[in-house]
């Protein structure tokens, strides 16, 4: 229905391992070129491409949470989506080279080809839950750019 409010839960997304834990997970981001921005909407879009293990890390890190979802969905949402649905439903930060960030900063000096150095704060993956109360299988990884830095 138009104009009704749609619930979005969030699932927590922390690190732990036997030698640390981490509860709230940030990540500062080498200087990458600007592809795209909008000011409009916040869409920001990042190069990754000159900084191969951060595009598979990263990669791996959405491949991980897609299969943790298939494997979950079940129990969370007594849903069978296959994981190509899921992956489908999931709306990559790292798609190819590109980083897909909104930035509602004030950042409307941002300039495509300029370099800028991002710190990203993920929340979670927040699940959009359709007008029925079930999840569609629409999800993606919650954040907030909280800092930025424009390079010379």
């Amino acid at each position: 229905m138009h104009g009704e409010k749609i619930e979005k839960p969030i699932a927590p997304l922390s690190y732990f391992s036997p030698q640390f834990r981490m509860p709230v997970l940030s990540l500062l981001f080498p200087p990458l070129p600007i592809v795209d921005y909008s000011p409009q909407s916040g869409r920001l879009v990042l190069d990754i491409a000159e900084t191969n293990l951060a595009c598979i890390k990263l990669n791996t890190l959405q491949e991980t949470l897609i299969a943790a979802l298939a494997f979950h969905q079940a129990a969370w949402f007594k849903t069978s989506y296959t994981v190509q649905q899921i992956r489908a439903g999931f709306q990559l930060l790292l798609n190819g080279t590109h980083l897909h960030f909104h930035c509602f900063r004030d950042a409307t000096d941002l300039q495509v080809g300029s370099r800028i150095r991002l710190a990203v704060k993920f929340h979670g993956l927040s699940f959009l839950i359709n007008s029925s109360g079930g999840w569609g299988g629409q999800c993606r990884l919650q954040h907030r750019v909280v800092g930025l830095i424009r390079m010379s």
